[in-house]
């Protein structure tokens, strides 16, 4: 009696073929999974920090009002719940505005500033330009 043992299961080959595309598909999967995780990562600091670019502008906005107007250049840095920021700033124009009020001359300057805002969280930076006006009244 012959018994036939090419067909009571897989070979050897057979097996280390299907262990070679499973591998092959874990280890795709795998890099997808990172990567997704990492752009997640990446989008949620984004998020972050664009949640606190409007306080950080009203800061930047009341410092620049509040200084002395005969200052060209101005600068800062802080933080804001681990939002860390630096900025720079200095006048491209400057020029005074005559304006007649109850009959009577009144003078106005006004300073237009170029801003630059450079903001870190965790890993993800970004970097704004802005403008933004400040005057004086005589």
């Amino acid at each position: 009696m012959l018994i036939n043992y090419r067909h009571k299961g897989f070979s050897l080959i057979e097996l280390l073929v299907s262990v070679v595309i499973l591998v092959s598909v874990i280890s795709v999967i795998s890099v997808i999974y990172r990567g997704a995780l990492l752009s997640s990562d990446k989008a949620t600091d984004y998020v972050v920090m664009s949640g606190h670019t409007i306080p950080i502008l009203k800061e930047i906005r009341a410092d620049l009002r509040n200084m002395q107007f005969s200052i060209d250049n101005a600068e800062g840095s802080g933080s804001s719940n681990r939002v860390e920021y630096n900025w720079t700033s200095e006048v491209v124009e400057q020029d005074k505005v005559v304006g007649i009020a109850g009959g009577s001359e009144s003078y106005n300057e006004y300073k237009l500033w170029v801003v630059t805002l450079e903001m870190t969280f965790n890993s993800a930076k970004r970097e704004y330009q802005f403008f933004e006006v400040s005057w004086k009244y005589e």
